[in-house]
């Protein structure tokens, strides 16, 4: 796994199928009413439908909501885990609101 994410607009797809299999992902929503302001092209998100996946313990049905799983990711960043790092990184770079209303939630947890 890389070091640092990837200088591009899309997050990658090894990182996407790692993700998955936590639960969670960044999914491009360009055109959601939360972006309005141009400023919150990807959301993390929780993964709806597991559709079987379940290759770890924070697989979907461990997150109830959209907060649960960036709360799980913001957690797992600060103990050091590279995808996680990676992922609010990118955030933090290409979806700027999404990554401080992230960061809000230490506040909030």
């Amino acid at each position: 796994m890389r070091n640092k994410p990837p200088e591009t607009t899309h997050w990658p797809s090894e990182l996407s199928l790692t993700a998955d299999g936590d639960g969670w992902n960044i999914f491009e929503v360009a055109s959601s009413i939360l972006n309005k302001e141009g400023d919150r092209p990807f959301q993390l998100q929780k993964i709806d439908n597991a559709g079987g996946i379940g290759r770890s313990p924070f697989d979907a049905s461990s997150f109830e909501t959209d907060q649960d799983a960036q709360l799980h990711v913001l957690k797992r960043a600060g103990q050091g885990y590279a995808l996680h790092k990676l992922a609010l990184e990118f955030l933090r770079r290409e979806s700027p609101r999404e990554y401080e209303e992230i960061i809000a939630l230490r506040t909030c947890s």
